[in-house]
């Protein structure tokens, strides 16, 4: 019984351990110089929350995303913002939708800083 206790209380992996999917770029460039296309989506992942550019979305929904976003020509940029999350969320994220929207780390980034306004379009 005690174990189960300090099993529940560890704290969460720290974020700067937490290794990035073979899928996904670790770390932004600057989409808004590309000349693919000047799209892009923002996933925030916030603890166990998360939302799809700017709005909250289920997990479900957000893999569902995913396939619709494999799907689209020319392909936008999704990028990750993982600045509020937890290593298990974060894993949880990039398999799913990354498997889902077919990312690549040409097409997909995670950013362990809060992305700034002017690079989530």
């Amino acid at each position: 019984m005690m174990f189960a206790l300090m099993l529940a209380a560890a704290p969460a992996e720290p974020l700067a351990k937490c290794p990035v999917s073979a899928h996904w770029r670790d770390g932004l460039v600057d989409t808004r110089k590309m000349v693919i296309t000047p799209l892009s989506n923002v996933i925030d992942v916030n603890d166990d929350k998360l939302f799809w550019n700017g709005k909250p979305v289920e997990f479900d929904t957000l893999v569902g995303y995913g396939t619709e976003v494999a799907k689209l020509r020319p392909r936008p940029w999704i990028k990750i913002d993982a600045s509020g999350a937890d290593c298990t969320t974060l894993t949880k994220v990039m398999e799913a939708f990354g498997d889902a929207a077919a990312c690549t780390p040409e097409a997909c980034m995670v950013s362990r800083k809060a992305i700034p306004e002017g690079e989530r379009h």
